[in-house]
């Protein structure tokens, strides 16, 4: 249902030309892609990450704030 005809990018940005079924939807599809890339990256570079991402203590204030 979904095939990549193009892949390329720039040092801050990529560029993915997609031939879909139309039934898909496209901002659906890109919000997926753009959270499993994410962690993808956050997976594999956790030490960098660390410093700009505690996922547990926002968790832990948001849980407070209700």
């Amino acid at each position: 249902e979904c095939k990549i005809v193009e892949f390329g990018g720039e040092d801050e940005d990529m560029h993915i030309l997609l031939e879909m079924h139309p039934n898909i939807l496209l901002s659906r599809f890109a919000g997926n892609l753009k959270t499993e890339a994410v962690e993808a990256i956050r997976k594999k570079y956790p030490k960098y990450f660390s410093k700009f991402y505690f996922r547990p203590l926002l968790c832990g204030l948001l849980h407070i704030a209700y």
